[in-house]
């Protein structure tokens, strides 16, 4: 079950990212990311959404030069050679001028600023993730020894609330709408949950 539920959350989120530019255009990702960076400011300080704005535009910088690609041969070239590549190179310019891609390029940019604002909030929840995870463990290693039945069905349970939150989480990072600043952390501390009930629970079929 859990590896159909991760293929089918694959499947989703890709369908998601190429239907989203489809739909929505490349205004509507930035009004966005600008309101985010307002929430995020108001709530976590001016300093903190800044610095995720910073890692967010120049993550989407080093992609942008792939988008413009250079199709000028090196060296000398001959007139047919010189128009196949200024023709080559108008292809590209009128592909990559298509509002799809420009719509992708600024979900790129969205996408990029929420990941980087939930990595400023990843070291207070490491945190509480080890702590979650040893605890988990020496709870099974207790009912290990108290020969008590492990839960195969609390354990799958466990997996798979965390990968949906998982990818609820990462598809909220391309959708053109406001996100809620609490809702990278609220989103972690249920996954860290079904993580910690998930190994407190693991179980195989040599037991």
């Amino acid at each position: 079950m859990i590896r159909y539920l991760a293929i089918l959350l694959a499947a989703s989120l890709a369908c998601l990212v190429l239907w989203l530019p489809a739909e929505h255009s490349a205004t509507q990702f930035y009004q966005a990311a600008r309101s985010d960076h307002a929430a995020c400011s108001a709530l976590w300080g001016a300093s903190y959404a800044t610095t995720a704005l910073s890692s967010a535009l120049a993550a989407a910088a080093m992609e942008r030069p792939a988008s413009t690609p250079s199709v000028s041969a090196p060296g000398p070239t001959g007139p047919a050679e010189r128009r196949l590549a200024g023709q080559m190179q108008d292809i590209a310019s009128r592909f990559y001028g298509m509002p799809y891609m420009r719509s992708v390029e600024a979900m790129t940019t969205l996408a990029c600023y929420r990941l980087a604002t939930m990595l400023y909030l990843a070291p207070g929840l490491a945190l509480l993730l080890i702590p979650a995870l040893l605890d988990a463990a020496m709870r099974r290693i207790i009912r290990t020894h108290e020969f008590r039945r492990h839960d195969p069905e609390r354990y799958a349970f466990g997996i798979a609330g965390a990968m949906l939150a998982s990818g609820a989480l990462l598809a909220t990072c391309t959708l053109p709408v406001p996100m809620p600043p609490q809702l990278p952390a609220t989103a972690m501390l249920l996954a860290i949950y079904c993580l910690h009930v998930a190994v407190a629970n693991f179980h195989h079929s040599g037991n």
